[in-house]
């Protein structure tokens, strides 16, 4: 699995008040460890959330690198995820 980072522009409301954003890629990398997500079938309190665009996990309150999710909390296992956006990249969609 790869680190993506994605540069976003908001494009502006279109029909319906949607909101129209751009994404481009700008790089790749590879994890240091593997890491494997799966959707978790429950969505409690406890459940991670995966950023779905920097890939960090909120895991006990703080947003933590992928890796030491997958190799410290769930010993190297796919770790069961729902998907959000991590504040410090809301902030980045508020400003573009």
């Amino acid at each position: 699995m790869k680190s993506v980072l994605w540069k976003t522009k908001n494009r502006g409301k279109v029909k319906n008040g949607a909101v129209h954003f751009l994404h481009e890629h700008l790089y790749s990398e590879d994890f240091n460890q593997p890491v494997l997500f799966r959707t978790s079938a429950q969505r409690g309190r406890d459940t991670p959330i995966r950023c779905s665009l920097c890939n960090h996990v909120r895991h006990d309150g703080l947003w933590k690198l992928p890796e030491f999710v997958s190799v410290q909390i769930f010993l190297s296992q796919p770790v069961p995820v729902i998907y959000g956006i991590c504040p410090s990249c809301l902030d980045l969609l508020e400003d573009a």
